[in-house]
C-alpha cells in the first residue's frame, strides 16, 4: 500500500479558495438577469460550501464523494445555464 502525507496547510487552502469563490459568485449573481443562470450559480454557491465544509471537517468518504458529486453536479448544470 502506498501512504500519501498530505498537509494541513494545504486542505487550508482548498476550503479558502472554495470559499471565497463562492461568495464572489453569490455576490456577483445579483446581477445576472436570467433566473435559470441565478438558479444555477446559487446551486453551485452552495455546492461550493458544502464542498468546503466536507474538507475542513473530515467528513466520512462517502459524504466527502457526495459533496463532489454535487459540486460537479453543479457546476455542469452552470455550464448548460451559460450556454
Amino acid at each position: 500500500a502506498v501512504t500519501v502525507e498530505i498537509e494541513c496547510s494545504d486542505f487550508k487552502a482548498a476550503v479558502d479558495a472554495l470559499q471565497n469563490a463562492a461568495d464572489a459568485v453569490t455576490k456577483s449573481a445579483t446581477s445576472v438577469q436570467s433566473d435559470t443562470l441565478k438558479a444555477a450559480l446559487a446551486g453551485w454557491s452552495a455546492a461550493a460550501q458544502s464542498l468546503a465544509t466536507a474538507i475542513s471537517t473530515n467528513a466520512s468518504t462517502s459524504d466527502f464523494n457526495a459533496a463532489v458529486d454535487s459540486f460537479n453536479n453543479a457546476k455542469s448544470a452552470t455550464e448548460t445555464a451559460c450556454g
